[in-house]
């Protein structure tokens, strides 16, 4: 299987009709004209991003499954209207040496939608790339079987986090829906909306900032001493062909981890993160290093109304949780320890501090510095042996937002996948179920399974 970049919009099964046949309206080209050429690139774009690029492949996906076949001229003219109703789906980020910057693609009514009728097509499909500087920023793809369809949504993480890309989805599924009620649809395109950190910041009082400052200070010691980190993949292997492990935890079960967790006073995201560090100590761990993780916070959730961001990006925060070389000696004395971390932690601006610090420290760089100086320090890290891996709870994918007429049978959001030795483990759930998602390579996807495995194993049932 080889990975490859996607953006000549190949139609492959003999859809090309269904693309083909579909003239954009009236009314279409004038609303594109009111989209600026040229959007600026926020913070996170400039910044933290770069960083997270030589880590790991910087695409997130949405697999949605349905019990019935899609009507696929709507879904071509799904796609077409959502590169104008979030405009910055329809964009190529450049990188300019002092101000990157996203452009707008000139043919933006292409769909970029490609329909498979052979599974391993799609699957080939499913595990190739995006590149965003190719644009656009969203790709999509529909497997079409006679027991259903199954519709991929490919999002660079440049435009958008895990938060934005179940937006993506909760769009195309809006206009998906609209345009089976009316057929000359257009939306208006979202010029207002902000994809700014600051419209999580001006939710927070001017006296908090220096709090946060003195939490980015207080993690930032705490991730350097001691300084190595224990890492599950050790070494780093071959990317040979990129894939996905995945893991289901039915309805049933995540309901009794649930009650399980309200005695322990845990919510899931503690149990869940208890048991990936239980499956770190299980994997490679001498007992000599530190064990550290990464765990992501949509800043959404936390700081804007009714959870929501202005527009599609990102607004994804992390927190950085160390148990030193005594994790434990059970599940229940790992979890207190996590429990104990993450309580204390939402009383202080959850989220904010690495984002903040981070950010006030390299917005005063040009981006041609801002990347010299984080493939030093990402460097470093693997010379030193300090990289840790990253759990990301990917979140709740709404029900009540994902309808395409009608509601799918199921739908799962896949974590970016991690360049070895580095390791991401993400979580994402709908209508009650949980999914594990971790991308790995041929070379290492034997220790993921294990991982993910130990994981399930060590979860209360």
């Amino acid at each position: 299987m080889k990975r490859g970049f996607l953006g000549d919009n190949h139609i492959h099964s003999g859809a090309q009709e269904h693309i083909n046949s579909k003239i954009l309206k009236e009314g279409t080209e004038t609303m594109t004209t009111q989209i600026p050429n040229r959007f600026q690139a926020e913070y996170a774009e400039r910044t933290l991003l770069k960083t997270f690029s030589m880590t790991g492949d910087l695409m997130l996906q949405v697999e949605i499954n349905f019990a019935d076949n899609l009507d696929y001229d709507r879904m071509c003219q799904a796609f077409r209207l959502a590169l104008i109703a979030e405009p910055i789906l329809g964009c190529r980020f450049v990188h300019n040496s002092h101000r990157p910057y996203w452009e707008r693609i000139p043919e933006v009514d292409t769909a970029h939608l490609q329909i498979f009728e052979d599974e391993s097509q799609y699957e080939e499909y499913k595990h190739s790339t995006i590149d965003p500087q190719l644009g656009p920023a969203f790709n999509g793809a529909i497997l079409t079987q006679d027991n259903g369809d199954t519709l991929l949504l490919k999002i660079a993480h440049e435009a958008a986090d895990a938060g934005g890309a179940k937006d993506v989805a909760y769009l195309i599924a809006e206009l998906y829906t609209k345009l089976g009620q009316d057929p000359d649809f257009i939306p208006e395109p979202n010029l207002k909306g902000s994809r700014s950190i600051w419209q999580v910041l001006r939710m927070v009082p001017w006296h908090a900032f220096f709090k946060i400052c003195i939490n980015y200070l207080v993690e930032t010691l705490a991730v350097v001493i001691p300084m190595k980190s224990h890492n599950p993949l050790l070494e780093p292997a071959e990317k040979d062909d990129f894939q996905y492990v995945t893991r289901h935890i039915p309805a049933e079960q995540v309901r009794k981890i649930a009650e399980y967790g309200k005695a322990q006073q845990a919510k899931l995201n503690d149990l869940i993160l208890a048991a990936f560090f239980r499956a770190l100590m299980q994997t490679n761990w001498d007992k000599t290093t530190t064990l550290r993780s990464a765990m992501t916070v949509d800043l959404r959730r936390w700081y804007l109304p009714e959870g929501r961001a202005e527009a599609i990006c990102n607004l994804s925060g992390l927190e950085i949780i160390g148990l030193g070389k005594h994790p434990g000696a059970n599940f229940n004395d790992t979890l207190d320890k996590i429990v104990s971390f993450t309580h204390a932690r939402k009383k202080s601006w959850f989220g904010l501090h690495s984002y903040l610090g981070i950010i006030v420290f390299l917005s005063w760089w040009s981006y041609k510095k801002v990347t010299q100086f984080s493939q030093a320090i990402v460097k470093q890290m693997l010379v030193n042996k300090t990289l840790f891996p990253i759990f990301t709870n990917l979140g709740p994918i709404e029900e009540s937002r994902l309808v395409f007429d009608k509601q799918p049978t199921s739908a799962i959001v896949l974590v970016p996948t991690g360049f070895p030795p580095f390791f991401g483990l993400g979580v994402s759930g709908y209508k009650g179920m949980l999914t594990l998602s971790a991308g790995t390579f041929k070379s290492t996807r034997t220790t993921v399974e294990n991982m993910l495995d130990i994981i399930l194993a060590e979860l209360p049932s």
